[in-house]
């Protein structure tokens, strides 16, 4: 009986001491499930909530680099706006657009309204909604804002020159971020562009003129989805990101909450404990996070009271929950391990990009007093100071004597206003030698806008510097060599002149001859008249008259050689027929004596230049022509001269019967010292001089080719109206 209740007690306190020990286990495997359950939602909370509050940053981020563009620069244009935001546009499907919004005073909207159209090839007018929802151009008024550049310009074109302004809730967000100084975002909208369900937000930055940072210069506007931009944030936990419901609410306003976004079917705001605020332009986004139903699924476990049945058959089964349990632990803790790498690996790459920077890039910081407090280890390799000997020194270290000292007292001026100075800098190296530097200085604010510093970024030109010193010496050079070969064509100009005038010497013996003959002959036969007795006061007036129609024929031919040679100081109009017959009376003579028949026909014009000089061309190749005619002993010799008018242009062709211009030569008979006749016989200057004549004086044209009987020389010049 003893014995018995002894087995029954054993059996109790063993079915006792299996409870208690079950349950133990039960208690200490549901706690520990629990925690992991907790750790691990916390977690995926955190690294959710780090993910959306990252991609919120970066897309802001994109607008506050468009605004430091702006800012940066007087004049942004089209093409760089268009540019700029082209690679974050295809980057980042949740930024709908981005654009320039200027403030356009009435008087600059006409010249606003005509850059955009011969920009866009299309019209566009600064426009407003009208009553009925129309756009209509916008009524005059002080000051517009509109939409200026739009990218993407597909599916925005509508919204182009629309004023802002014009509306009232624009226009307050509009003077909010004017009057805050600061970014403003709107609460949320439904794009125009949107085809689906998500919401969207507008962001309003100002953009302050570069010399007056108390006036306006417009505000870039970005235009983002709120679905696209979290779906983008949480695609890199694509798998647990379906484990968690979140409600992404503007809270604001507490009385008025908005749903911004939900990954649930259920589009009521639901609140949790567990909420991250974002704080994005003026307004308050809080992101709600509650586990779902896949999260409890997936995470719930028979697992205890399995654990309490078996545990009272095996305790063996303790450890292994147990050991199930650590191993469980060791996953998460493996998985904070490897996050924790990658984020260690990121600011590995920053540390990276910074050590670029030092190496790389010229720079250093200085404070208000001009004393280094930060130099790059490229500004000490290019200064060849050492960073010790460059911190707390003065920027006179490096200063070189050949910079003025206004420059360095503008330079103050401008960056203690908080204007950004840009400008060429010659320094000293720390052996004496010089280098040149593009420098960049603009001022750094603290977190209340006190001005606390000076950044300054340098680019290397001294190698540019170099190249634009040659450059100047080169184009002294070839001036200097301008110089010398117009004295060279002068020279050559003279001795064509003195060439024509021996050849002009002969013309005029040759045109004396005769008439000189004739008075000889008339002296002789005064003689005989006078013992003949026929010379009376009629025969002596008949002769005297005769005589001097000879003397004065001897006499204009020494007046047309004297004016042939006379050099013209300035240009004038002239007619070319005019100055033809002028030339070809003074050699008539020799032609006639060479059997040469001369023609002129043709309309007559007038061209500008220097009269003397173009006779001298007519006569270089009406002489070569009779040359080539006597030399070649050509029968029925002609040489004919025809002028035509052309629209603006006069034409005046030579053209002779001598057979042609050999086709191996033809192409250098404007070259000089270049001739076709015997040694002695020419000089070869003639046709070079005449090209330049009509070429460089008279701003025509003098060419050559071949007929079917001989050499035709053409001029073309401009005609005066």
């Amino acid at each position: 009986m003893f014995e018995k209740n002894k087995i029954n007690f054993s059996m109790i306190i063993t079915i006792f001491l299996a409870i208690l020990i079950s349950l133990s286990i039960y208690t200490y495997t549901s706690n520990n499930i629990k925690q992991s359950n907790e750790q691990e939602f916390e977690y995926l909370f955190k690294q959710q909530t780090s993910l959306i509050q990252r991609e919120i940053d970066v897309n802001i981020e994109i607008l506050e680099s468009l605004g430091a563009l702006f800012s940066s620069q007087d004049y942004v244009t089209r093409a760089q706006f268009k540019k700029f935001v082209q690679n974050p546009l295809s980057k980042y499907k949740s930024i709908q657009a981005l654009e320039w919004i200027p403030k356009v005073t009435h008087d600059s909207r006409s010249w606003y309204e005509m850059m955009a159209t011969l920009d866009l090839n299309m019209k566009f007018k600064i426009k407003s909604k009208s009553s009925t929802g129309e756009m209509v151009s916008s009524k005059i008024k002080d000051e517009y804002y509109p939409e200026y550049y739009v990218e993407p310009l597909i599916g925005n074109i509508k919204a182009l020159g629309f004023d802002l302004s014009s509306n009232a809730t624009r226009l307050h967000s509009l003077n909010q971020a004017k009057n805050t100084r600061k970014m403003i975002s709107t609460a949320r909208i439904k794009l125009v562009q949107e085809k689906g369900q998500q919401y969207g937000f507008l962001v309003f930055l100002p953009v302050w003129d570069t010399l007056d940072k108390e006036n306006i210069s417009g505000f870039v506007l970005g235009a983002y989805r709120i679905g696209d931009m979290l779906n983008a944030a949480l695609k890199e936990v694509r798998n647990e990101k379906s484990l968690l419901d979140i409600w992404l609410v503007d809270t604001t306003n507490k009385n008025e909450k908005q749903l911004l976004f939900t990954n649930t079917k259920n589009n009521n705001i639901e609140t949790s404990e567990n909420f991250h605020e974002i704080q994005i332009g003026g307004r308050t986004w809080t992101l709600y996070v509650k586990p779902n139903e896949l999260f409890f699924k997936r995470n719930r476990t028979l697992f205890p009271i399995i654990s309490f049945i078996i545990s009272m058959f095996v305790i063996l089964l303790v450890g292994y929950t147990i050991s199930l349990n650590r191993l469980r632990a060791k996953e998460l803790q493996d998985s904070v391990d490897e996050k924790t790498k990658s984020l260690m690996a990121s600011n590995k790459k920053i540390d990276d990009l910074l050590k670029i920077f030092d190496k790389k890039v010229i720079a250093s910081r200085t404070d208000l007093k001009g004393k280094i407090i930060y130099v790059t280890s490229a500004f000490c390799k290019i200064s060849g100071y050492s960073q010790k000997e460059l911190i707390g020194q003065n920027h006179r270290i490096i200063r070189h004597p050949d910079m003025p000292k206004d420059f360095f007292t503008n330079l103050w001026e401008k960056v203690k206003l908080g204007q950004i100075f840009q400008a060429d800098v010659k320094n000293k190296r720390k052996d004496d030698s010089f280098y040149w530097v593009d420098t960049t200085i603009f001022p750094e604010y603290d977190i209340n806008n006190n001005l606390i510093s000076y950044f300054a970024i340098r680019e290397d030109i001294t190698a540019k510097k170099e190249v634009e010193n040659f450059n100047i010496t080169l184009e002294e050079e070839i001036k200097k060599a301008v110089t010398e070969n117009a004295k060279k064509d002068t020279l050559l100009l003279d001795q064509t002149k003195l060439a024509a005038m021996g050849e002009m010497i002969g013309a005029i013996a040759h045109q004396w001859r005769q008439p000189l003959n004739t008075l000889a002959m008339k002296v002789q036969f005064m003689e005989d008249d006078f013992e003949d007795g026929l010379i009376d006061k009629e025969y002596i007036l008949n002769n005297s008259v005769e005589n001097m129609k000879l003397i004065n024929f001897m006499s204009k031919t020494i007046d047309d050689f004297r004016n042939f040679f006379t050099i013209d100081k300035v240009k004038e109009d002239f007619g070319i027929k005019e100055k033809i017959t002028e030339t070809t009376n003074m050699i008539i003579g020799q032609l006639k004596n060479n059997d040469i028949a001369l023609e002129v026909h043709g309309d007559s014009f007038v061209v500008n230049g220097y009269p003397n000089e173009f006779k001298q061309v007519i006569l270089n190749i009406v002489s070569n022509a009779k040359d080539a005619l006597v030399e070649n002993s050509i029968n029925n010799a002609v040489i004919s001269i025809n002028t035509q008018k052309l629209e603006e242009t006069g034409i005046i062709s030579i053209k002779d019967n001598a057979g042609g211009i050999p086709q191996d030569v033809i192409n250098r008979v404007f070259e000089p010292y270049f001739t076709t006749k015997e040694q002695g016989k020419g000089t070869g200057l003639g046709l070079y001089m005449s090209k330049m004549i009509i070429e460089d004086n008279m701003n025509g044209v003098l060419k050559v080719q071949n007929t079917k009987d001989g050499a035709e020389f053409i001029l073309e010049l401009k005609l005066v109206n």
